[in-house]
């Protein structure tokens, strides 16, 4: 709605240029207000930030943190931890790690990956996050894929 109400603002600019400033102008409020509605209603599903807060008051003494198949620089943010990428866990984590508490966040359908992990794990957080289709997922569409794919928060015990 709003990108329509700036197309139609800057098609009067060339016929009646006297009213075409306070199209401009309230398309533009419309265009603003339209990003930050879409915008809030689409952070409401992200589960970073408070899994953020979960790491953050769980990793006081140190925690290792891992990623698997996605970029997720909030979480540094949110959590206070360095997160690592890997591309094995079962391979990387035993070689990495360097605390007796590890997080690992991976697209949860890599969650088979696990399975030969040496450690005892489990799934502690699962929330869909948006995956690069954010017009679609603001107007409400949904296609076959979705615009929304599902995280998985693994919380790893070393036995040393």
């Amino acid at each position: 709605v709003g990108l329509a109400a700036s197309l139609a603002a800057g098609g009067a600019v060339a016929t009646r240029p006297v009213r075409a400033i306070t199209a401009v102008a309230l398309s533009c409020g419309v265009l603003f207000l339209s990003v930050a509605l879409c915008e809030e209603r689409l952070e409401r599903r992200n589960p970073i930030p408070a899994w953020g807060e979960r790491i953050r008051a769980e990793c006081a003494p140190g925690c290792d943190g891992f990623l698997v198949g996605l970029e997720a620089y909030s979480l540094d943010f949110y959590s206070g931890v360095e997160w690592r990428w890997i591309a094995d866990p079962a391979r990387d984590v035993p070689r990495l790690a360097t605390h007796r508490k590890i997080f690992l966040v991976l697209w949860s359908g890599l969650e088979v990956m696990l399975r030969d992990l040496p450690f005892r794990w489990r799934v502690v957080g699962k929330g869909e996050v948006l995956s690069g289709q954010w017009a679609a997922a603001a107007m409400g569409l949904r296609k076959r894929e979705g615009p929304f794919l599902w995280l998985s928060l693994v919380e790893i015990t070393p036995d040393r």
